[in-house]
């Protein structure tokens, strides 16, 4: 999480993007590692769509992450994506 947290100074997006991916590859989601993971997805709000879409894309498809995390990272996806509604 340190290296993850200097690389969020970095201005490296896909270098901090492809990070935050590979630790919620080999972190399991639990209620120990709950904290972890929020952090993770806090820091993923400040990438741009572009960089995200297609490995949240797939991400979203594996059957190794729980029903919430597919949740949350739809909601990063489609964030940009809102429409106003009047």
């Amino acid at each position: 999480l340190f290296v993850i947290n200097k690389l969020n100074i970095s201005f490296d997006k896909k270098e901090l993007f492809a990070c935050v991916v590979n630790e919620l590859y080999k972190t399991e989601s639990n209620n120990t590692t709950r904290q972890l993971i929020s952090r993770l997805f806090k820091i993923m709000e400040n990438i741009p769509v572009e960089i995200m879409e297609d490995e949240l894309g797939k991400m979203i498809k594996n059957s190794r992450f729980s029903f919430r995390l597919k949740k949350k990272m739809k909601t990063l996806l489609n964030d940009e994506e809102e429409v106003v509604t009047w």
